[in-house]
């Protein structure tokens, strides 16, 4: 079981924004019977800690109540004045200490 896999979640520098400085979650995903979990949580954790060497925000587009819920428990504000993104991650400095 513990080679198994669970859940995914992707990261790209969001193709949508002028900037390269914004990162978007892509695709998060936990099997049925592994949600409620942590897995999640720990998954978008994992991808946080990655993007914040090379990102100063993180987007993300859902349609789901639930997810919405989920991602700002986790940090993210919800926006509605933006095309294809439903929330917003502000992140802090990168490694060669520009933001």
């Amino acid at each position: 079981m513990h080679d198994k896999v669970v859940g995914i979640c992707g990261l790209n520098r969001d193709p949508y924004s002028e900037v390269t400085d914004t990162g978007r979650i892509r695709r998060l995903y936990v099997m049925r019977e592994f949600r409620r979990h942590g897995v999640g949580r720990r998954l978008m954790d994992a991808v946080i800690h990655k993007a914040e060497k090379h990102y100063a925000r993180l987007v993300l587009y859902t349609d789901q109540p639930v997810a919405g819920f989920f991602y700002r428990d986790l940090g993210f504000r919800e926006v509605t004045s933006m095309e294809k993104i439903t929330h917003v991650l502000e992140l802090g400095e990168k490694e060669d200490g520009s933001y």
